[in-house]
């Protein structure tokens, strides 16, 4: 399963279990990060269907920290969670 491959501080767990289309969706989108910046940006703004609900705030955090590390990764130019895990670390707690 994709989610297992995420590391445990940032894998999204409540999006999996609320909204797996989404999630899975995601998942299909993260190894190309201009198409993975593109779908997290219109999930976490609500891109053009400005009809949308929202999400729970606990998947909408989920949803604004998977943003900054792939803010992170492009930074470093890492597509994957390849980029070492105190890296990503160090520079999501700086974004907070």
């Amino acid at each position: 399963m994709w989610l297992a491959e995420i590391p445990e501080k940032f894998r999204p767990t409540a999006l999996a279990s609320q909204f797996p289309r989404v999630a899975n969706t995601l998942c299909a989108t993260w190894n190309d990060a201009p198409r993975r910046g593109d779908y997290l940006d219109d999930l976490i703004t609500g891109g053009r269907r400005r009809n949308r609900r929202g999400f729970p705030a606990s998947v909408h955090r989920e949803l604004q920290r998977l943003g900054a590390v792939h803010a992170i990764l492009t930074s470093l130019q890492h597509s994957t969670w390849d980029a070492p895990a105190s890296e990503v670390e160090s520079q999501s707690r700086a974004a907070r």
